[in-house]
C-alpha cells in the first residue's frame, strides 16, 4: 500500500534480546487509506477511508536479510478511522491532521500492551541504554 500511506513519525523504542538474537524496535505512526470491507481478523465490516495507525515494528538485520515483525492481534498495532472517503486522494490524505490527544491515547495503549506482552513472554528489553528484565 506504499503510495496510499504517509508516515507521520518513526521513533526508536530500544532493543529486544530474544532467543540470543537482538532486534530493534520502532514505534510507527501513519495515516493510510483503506478500501474497507470485510476484516477477516475481527469478523466485522470496516468503512472505506483514511485511518490513523500506531504500531510497533520489531526488526532484525542479519547482514544477509532484514526481517520485520508486527504485533498484529496482540494490541501492539491499532488503527482508527479519522475521515470516511469513497475514493483515495493523495491531496486529501496530505491535509489530514490527526488529533494529538487521539495519537497520545493510541500510543499509550500500544506501549502498555507492548510492556504487558514483554512481561508475559519474559523478554529482555533495553530502553535508552538500560537493560530491563521483563
Amino acid at each position: 500500500m506504499g503510495d496510499r500511506s504517509i508516515t507521520i513519525s518513526i521513533e526508536p523504542l530500544g532493543t529486544l534480546l530474544h532467543s540470543d538474537q537482538e532486534y530493534t524496535r520502532t514505534l510507527k505512526i501513519d495515516v493510510s487509506y483503506d478500501l474497507g470491507g470485510a476484516n477477516w481478523f475481527t469478523g466485522k465490516s470496516e468503512p472505506r477511508g483514511y485511518y490513523l495507525g500506531v504500531s510497533v515494528a520489531t526488526e532484525r538485520d542479519s547482514g544477509i536479510f532484514r526481517s520485520r515483525l508486527f504485533g498484529i492481534g496482540s494490541g501492539e498495532a491499532v488503527k482508527t478511522l479519522v475521515q470516511p472517503a469513497d475514493r483515495f486522494s493523495r491531496a486529501t490524505m496530505a491535509k489530514i491532521v490527526p488529533d494529538l490527544e487521539l495519537v497520545a491515547r493510541m500510543t499509550q495503549h500500544v506501549l502498555t500492551r507492548l510492556r504487558e506482552n514483554d512481561q508475559k513472554e519474559k523478554r529482555r528489553v533495553t530502553l535508552a541504554g538500560k537493560a530491563v528484565a521483563a
